[in-house]
C-alpha cells in the first residue's frame, strides 16, 4: 500500500475512503498522533490519480462528486490493532534506553574525552585507522581489523561530539527499538566499515567521528517512511533537507576539516540500505509500468 495523504478528521477520511470506494479504490484510513488521519491506497499504479482527487477532496469536500450515498459503498473497518501508534509504542517509553544505541554513546564519550588523558593516549592511538601517513592498511593487514570500526567513536571537541550524539540518539534508537539491537548492531558497524574505508582510501587515516553513521542511519529511516506502509519510523521530510544541504555546504568547503567522503558514502548506504528494505524497488517498478502502459 502507498500512503496518499492526510485529512483532518474521520468524517472526513470516511467519507473520502467511502467515495474511493465507488472508484474499485480500496483504502484505509490511519489516525495520526496529532489526531489527522493519513489515507493508504492498496491499487499503486493508481496513486497519483487518488492524490489529485485528495487535494480536491481537501478544498471542496462539498463538491457533487463526492456525495456519495452510504448504501452505494461500504466503508472497511480498520483494525486499528495492526496500527502502530508512533508516540506510544516506539517514544512513549521514558525508562531505559536501547542498549546498542547507549552503548555506542557511552563508548564515543570514553574515547572522546578518557583517552584524550596522558595516561591513555597510547590506547587512543590504537583506535585511529592507521598510525602512518598513506593508504597501505599497515595495521589491518598485521591483523588490527578493529581499526575499520574505530574511528567513529573518536571526535574533534565538544561540539563534534555532542551533535553527532543527539543524532545518534534520535535515529538509532528508532530503529533498534523497532527492528531490534542485533540489527542496529551489524546495520552500525557495516556504515562504519564502508564509510571509514572509503574516507581512509581518499584522504588517509586523519580522520575520526560517527558523521558517516549517522547520515547512513538518516537515509535509511528516509527510505522507510518514505516506501514502507505503516511504518513506525518518524523523520520529517525538512530534517532531510537540512543535513542534505550541510552536507553539501561541507562539500563545498565552507566548513574546513570534514570527513566528507564518510558523510556521502553513509548516506549512500543507509539509503540504498533502507530503499531495499522498505519494499521501495518493487514500488518504483510498478510504477513504472503504470507509467509505461498508460
Amino acid at each position: 500500500m502507498r500512503k496518499a495523504g492526510l485529512l483532518t478528521s474521520r468524517k472526513q477520511s470516511d467519507e473520502f475512503i467511502r467515495f474511493l470506494s465507488t472508484q474499485g479504490i480500496n483504502a484505509e484510513s490511519q489516525k495520526q498522533t496529532d489526531d489527522s488521519f493519513q489515507i493508504w491506497v492498496e491499487e499503486e499504479d493508481r496513486i497519483s490519480e487518488v492524490r489529485e482527487q485528495l487535494k480536491l477532496f481537501a478544498t471542496d469536500p462539498q463538491n457533487k462528486i463526492f456525495q456519495v450515498s452510504k448504501k452505494k459503498s461500504a466503508v472497511k473497518k480498520v483494525d486499528r490493532s495492526r496500527f502502530v501508534n508512533v508516540r506510544r509504542d516506539v517514544f512513549g517509553s521514558s525508562s531505559g534506553y536501547a542498549p546498542v544505541t547507549l552503548t555506542l554513546i557511552l563508548l564515543s564519550i570514553f574515547a572522546t574525552f578518557i583517552l584524550d588523558l596522558p595516561t591513555y593516549k597510547w590506547l587512543k592511538y590504537k583506535l585511529y585507522y592507521s598510525e602512518y601517513m598513506g593508504k597501505h592498511f599497515y595495521e589491518i593487514k598485521s591483523g588490527q581489523v578493529w581499526r575499520i570500526i574505530t574511528p567513529i567513536f573518536m571526535h574533534g571537541g565538544f561540539l563534534h561530539i555532542v551533535f553527532n550524539m543527539l543524532w545518534l540518539h534520535q535515529l538509532s534508537t528508532q530503529i533498534e527499538k523497532i527492528e531490534g539491537s542485533r540489527y542496529i548492531l551489524l546495520f552500525v558497524m557495516t556504515l562504519a566499515a564502508i564509510a571509514n574505508t572509503g574516507q581512509y582510501l581518499v584522504s588517509g587515516p586523519l580522520f575520526v567521528g560517527m558523521s558517516g553513521v549517522v547520515y547512513g542511519l538518516l537515509g535509511y529511516i528516509w527510505m522507510m517512511t518514505k516506501y514502507k506502509y505503516n511504518s513506525a519510523y518518524t523523520l520529517s521530510p525538512g530534517t532531510v533537507v537540512f543535513m542534505v544541504i550541510w552536507m553539501i555546504i561541507c562539500l563545498v568547503g565552507i566548513i574546513p576539516n570534514v570527513a566528507n567522503t564518510e558523510h556521502v558514502l553513509g548516506f549512500f548506504c543507509g539509503t540504498i540500505w533502507g530503499f531495499w528494505r522498505s519494499g521501495g524497488l518493487k514500488s518504483e517498478w510498478r510504477r513504472y509500468l503504470y507509467k509505461r502502459n498508460r
